[in-house]
């Protein structure tokens, strides 16, 4: 975040505390998240849903028929 904070201060702007903390704050947030999907844990459990979402998907597809064709009035 202290790209944004660099670009405020040319712009003339001056930055308070409350400014610089919350800069530091989303930039703690944007790693934090970014680490927690990076995890294996969480990538076989988003692999692992699409698969359910998926299958269900299938089954309706099995059960009603294909509901939705592009030009196929």
């Amino acid at each position: 975040m202290a790209g944004r904070l660099d670009i405020m201060k040319h712009l003339g702007c001056k930055l308070g505390h409350f400014s610089v903390i919350y800069a530091f704050q989303s930039d703690n947030a944007r790693i934090k998240e970014a680490e927690m999907k990076s995890r294996s844990s969480t990538l076989d459990a988003r692999r692992a849903l699409r698969m359910r979402k998926k299958a269900m998907h299938e089954h309706f597809v099995e059960i009603e028929g294909v509901t939705y064709e592009a030009g196929a009035f």
